[in-house]
């Protein structure tokens, strides 16, 4: 009998009589401690979500989760004294990994219990990565999700009293550090993670922080400042302006800001203070300011207005629970996939008006024909409309139905979906799905609102059967949410595939050398129609982690560059692995202040190279 076929708990209560799990199980111990221990790394072979020993046993003792009435998903255990270390059948690849991460993702919704259930399973993710020491592009993918996923939680209970997130924070910090070791062994950097282990850490000594990005560090910077002052009206202040997670991170310092806030007034006023203006210093509603002064052993006097009597100085803190008020959390799992998105949205608008109200040759940001013909949906269509008109109306129309929770709520600005209007709540998911779609702006500044999801996927292929079978195939899966363009390989050119994200090659054995010889600088994937069928899966992957390739003259990048920027450039040219004509003896050139070749480089969008 198929070993698969255990993995459907479905069935499991069917071949309970015919088979003795216990009997089975005996067997496989058995064997396994007769093995010799796996010396060396070990490589993964587990191609389901949970290995097939664990199976066994956690059926045997029931342990089964209510949110695995389907499919069973490997359980994190404590590491033990005499324990056997794991076969490679029990650690899954990163393929897995990933596609076990898409799955728990589903269940998301923040309740302490989901939060326990995802906790365990992605800690056992990360034991997976740590055993196999996987350091690619997906094992980064799959720690910063699961990061996100933490922080999110982290706010999402934070009202909720069995929930411990001193531990979740202690996780978090695990992750990022492991990303941060990742990012300087790649060079390659995410400043949404650089900030939030910024955050994170503010409470610890000689951490020694990552400078690479600076945009948002002026910001945290400033914050940290204003914690480690005691400056608490400029702390609240600047965390108001904060994206969405980080300001999840920095929530979980406003019962310590708030205590040290009650301590330091008590000391300062001898009168009784109106309770509005301690609401407005430490950012409390009138219920957690009511906690605050009991757990603090401080007299409120409810008159016509509420007055906090800060007369008794002995103040101390007695074993009273803090009552915590949030609002609710709504779609975040867009955060949760996608990061910070509402920081760049914030950051984009605002660039957009410096320009409209600074900028000389100033050009109204909607034209006449438009505002004629009395904008609407199919405006973003419209053949006749530049590209720069149609972006232009789309943040107009952004700006103007969003403004008002855009800027002045943290908590509605972050969730722009609350809008109650049908015609609202469309252009908010249109923009924030365009936004997605092209987070990273080209360098011209661009956007084809068009072919935003065309160009994402080009299938290249011959002109064999296998390949009419492949191409069949993907008409048939969720490839097709992509709008895939299928291009014959001899008509194929460096330049018209340099138009998509990802460009995926199913051809037959004689071709693919030439073509990873030849379209070494595009992200691909290279491989017969046959094995590329069975890699859906995989191209997913690809497409999520990929950004768009930029193809320029090296003098055009070098050129008004400092000498510092200019080697820093070189550098990440040399590294990214998509331009074996740039030489490492190139920046001894450039100090010596000799000419280079003006060659065609290749680099990814959006990445910073200096």
């Amino acid at each position: 009998m198929s070993r698969k076929f255990f993995y459907n708990i479905k069935y499991i209560s069917i071949f309970i009589p015919l088979m003795n799990l216990e009997h089975i199980y005996r067997d496989l111990l058995q064997k396994r401690q007769e093995r010799q221990e796996y010396n060396g790394t070990i490589k993964g072979t587990c191609q389901e979500y949970c290995p097939y020993f664990e199976y066994i046993e956690r059926n045997l003792r029931g342990d089964i989760n209510k949110y695995e009435k389907n499919i069973l998903v490997k359980k994190y255990n404590r590491s033990s004294a005499g324990k056997v270390k794991p076969f490679p059948e029990d650690v899954r690849p990163i393929n897995v990994l990933v596609s076990v991460l898409e799955y728990l993702l589903q269940f998301c919704d923040f309740t302490l219990e989901s939060y326990k259930f995802l906790e365990n399973r992605t800690r056992a993710i990360r034991l997976d990565i740590t055993i196999q020491e996987l350091e690619c592009d997906r094992t980064i993918y799959v720690l910063e999700k699961i990061c996100r996923l933490l922080i999110v939680y982290s706010y999402a209970l934070y009202d909720n009293k069995e929930f411990e997130i001193h531990l979740n924070l202690e996780q978090c910090k695990k992750i990022l550090g492991t990303l941060i070791d990742l990012y300087n062994k790649r060079n390659k950097y995410n400043e949404e993670f650089i900030g939030y282990h910024y955050l994170i850490s503010f409470d610890e000594k000689f951490i020694v922080y990552n400078t690479f990005y600076k945009s948002k560090n002026i910001l945290f910077s400033a914050i940290k400042c204003a914690y480690l002052q005691n400056n608490l009206y400029i702390f609240f202040k600047l965390v108001r302006s904060t994206d969405f997670l980080s300001y999840c991170i920095l929530h979980t310092y406003f019962d310590k800001v708030r205590l040290k806030g009650i301590e330091i007034y008590s000391k300062c006023f001898v009168e009784k203070i109106d309770a509005n203006f301690i609401n407005k210093m430490l950012y409390l509603t009138v219920t957690e300011l009511k906690s605050l002064c009991k757990k603090m052993n401080i007299q409120l006097i409810n008159d016509s207005t509420i007055l906090v009597d800060f007369k008794n100085k002995d103040l101390f803190e007695n074993d009273n629970i803090l009552i915590k008020e949030r609002k609710s959390i709504i779609r975040t799992s867009k955060l949760i996939y996608y990061g910070d998105i509402d920081y760049y949205i914030k950051d984009y608008i605002v660039k957009m008006w410096i320009i409209k109200n600074f900028t000389k040759t100033y050009k109204p940001i909607i034209n006449a024909k438009i505002m004629r013909k009395k904008v609407k949906f199919n405006i973003f269509s419209d053949p006749h409309e530049t590209q720069k008109d149609i972006f232009d109306v789309l943040v107009k129309i952004y700006c103007k139905i969003s403004a008002s929770i855009f800027v002045k709520d943290i908590k509605k600005r972050v969730i722009i979906f609350e809008k109650k209007k049908k015609l609202a709540r469309e252009i908010c998911f249109y923009i924030l799905d365009l936004y997605i779609k092209n987070r990273l702006k080209s360098p011209k500044g661009s956007v084809n609102v068009k072919t935003l999801v065309q160009n994402t996927l080009c299938i290249v292929t011959d002109d064999t059967i296998f390949s009419a079978i492949f191409v069949n195939t993907v008409k048939k899966s969720v490839l097709m949410n992509y709008k895939p363009d299928f291009l014959q390989y001899k008509n194929m050119n460096i330049s018209t595939l340099l138009k998509y994200k990802v460009s995926i090659f199913a051809l037959n054995k004689k071709l693919l050398v030439d073509t990873n010889t030849k379209y070494y600088m595009l992200n691909k994937m290279v491989d017969t129609p046959q094995n590329m069928g069975k890699n859906i899966d995989k191209i997913l992957e690809l497409i999520n982690i990929s950004r768009y390739i930029i193809k320029n003259k090296l003098n055009l990048l070098l050129e008004n560059k400092s000498r510092l920027k200019q080697i820093s450039i070189l550098t990440c040219l040399i590294h990214n692995g998509r331009n074996p004509d740039v030489k490492e003896d190139w920046i001894n050139k450039i100090d010596k202040k000799q000419k280079l070749e003006n060659i065609e480089v290749y680099y990814e969008e959006g990445i910073k190279m200096y």
